[in-house]
């Protein structure tokens, strides 16, 4: 457990990250995002804990970890608002050309859309 401002963090060996180009498990840091106070210690402490089973049986995700900011952590969210909160900063980079998004990657958005409003339970 360590704290570098206000909020509390984990570091241990953890496998890679997604889009990580490390092959193997390394020491890293995992913010919780929980306050530096004694409700926040012990709930940090907890998971810890849960975070060791999870490496020991091997279902650890990042997903489970990683925040989307102002939505929360990416695993909550549904396949929509996954993808919405991709598109949003991918369109604002403005580096592709129009053509270029609508053609290559926008047929692929629109699937993923329509698979997420389909099949809710995958959502």
């Amino acid at each position: 457990m360590e704290q570098h401002s206000q909020p509390l963090s984990l570091r241990g060996t953890l496998p890679p990250r997604p889009r990580s180009h490390r092959l193997r498990p390394h020491q890293q840091g995992l913010s919780l995002g929980l306050a530096a106070t004694p409700s926040g210690l012990k709930a940090t402490g907890k998971e810890a804990k849960i975070i060791a089973a999870k490496l020991l049986e091997n279902p650890f995700r990042w997903q489970d970890y990683e925040r989307v900011k102002g939505l929360g952590p990416l695993g909550e969210l549904s396949l929509g608002e996954q993808i919405a909160a991709f598109e949003t900063p991918w369109l604002a980079q403005g580096n592709l050309s129009c053509t270029t998004r609508e053609t290559a990657y926008a047929p692929y958005l629109r699937r993923l859309l329509k698979a997420a409003a389909a099949h809710p339970d995958y959502a």
